[in-house]
């Protein structure tokens, strides 16, 4: 197994994680992928896609998780379904969606990033590579938000921030040169 990694969050008591998944055993890994990684995250689980699609519905902006992970073939609403609806809601345009599924069909991965899926992970097989890589992703998913998070709070200040206008008087080296320099002559 893995070395505990010592990345931290330093949003760790407000970082919330969404996750999709009918398979129990799936869920403890992803579980398990987040704290073999370092990150502090708390998991909110739901089994199946239609009622995953309420909850999320029914969020508040000040509830909206900061990652979602979502399996492909869920009971009621597909992973896919799931996913179109997540995209066509607003309040969601910056959370990432990892698509974490068995299918290795090309045809789902183009219609899951087609549909604005942030990372598509087939399960890998063995235990140290799935920790590996879907911690990772989830990590770097999280790290990117968090980044773009801040430069959006400090694009926010520029525009309300107005400095002052700086003025100088005008010095000899800008004034318009003599009639009879070379500079005059190029501007004629």
């Amino acid at each position: 197994m893995p070395k505990r990694s010592q990345h931290t969050n330093p949003d760790a008591a407000s970082t919330r994680i969404f996750v999709v998944e009918d398979n129990l055993s799936d869920v403890l890994l992803i579980q398990e992928a987040v704290n073999t990684n370092g990150i502090e995250a708390k998991l909110q689980v739901i089994v199946e896609g239609e009622k995953a699609l309420n909850e999320l519905s029914a969020m508040a902006p000040s509830q909206v998780p900061n990652l979602i992970v979502v399996d492909l073939n869920l009971p009621r609403v597909s992973g896919l379904e799931l996913l179109r609806a997540i995209r066509k809601n607003r309040k969601f345009d910056a959370t990432p969606v990892i698509i974490l599924t068995s299918s290795k069909s090309p045809e789902d991965r183009v219609q899951a990033e087609t549909l604005g899926a942030s990372a598509y992970i087939t399960k890998p097989m063995g235990l140290d590579e799935f920790l590996e890589t879907v911690g990772g992703t989830i990590r770097r998913l999280l790290t990117n938000r968090a980044a773009e998070a801040r430069l959006c709070v400090r694009l926010a200040e520029r525009s309300t921030h107005r400095p002052r206008a700086i003025l100088r008087p005008r010095s000899r080296q800008y004034a318009d040169p003599p009639v009879d320099s070379k500079r005059a002559a190029r501007r004629a």
